[in-house]
């Protein structure tokens, strides 16, 4: 779990440099979908924002899972977590993964509309 959850950090804090970059100006860096092309800059705003805001909210709510974790890591390697908080921590990252996946849905929904 502590590697899920470091992993969904760092792919939030990519996905939010990849966002506040292209506010800023920078060059397009594509998402894998389709992005409101330059007839359509207050789209294209549009959906550099939700990139940005949402890869930020993803990196700062994958921080919260990570201290249940390493207190009982630096605890007790040996003893493991109790199956009630494996749960918790399961459908916090279920959750977490959908805040992740719906900037990508957001765009997409954005270009296919016009």
């Amino acid at each position: 779990m502590l590697f899920f959850y470091g992993a969904v950090c760092a792919i939030g804090v990519a996905q939010a440099i990849a966002g506040y970059a292209e506010l800023a100006g920078g060059k397009n860096l594509g998402y894998g979908i389709e992005v409101p092309g330059e007839s359509d800059p207050e789209g294209r705003q549009k959906a550099h924002s939700v990139l940005a805001s949402w890869g930020t909210l993803t990196a700062i709510l994958s921080l919260p899972p990570l201290i249940p974790i390493l207190d009982e890591l630096s605890a007790d390697p040996q003893a493991g977590m109790p199956t009630s908080v494996k749960i918790l921590l399961t459908v916090y990252g279920i959750a977490l993964m959908g805040a992740m996946w719906y900037p990508f849905i957001k765009i997409w929904r954005l270009s296919t509309t016009g």
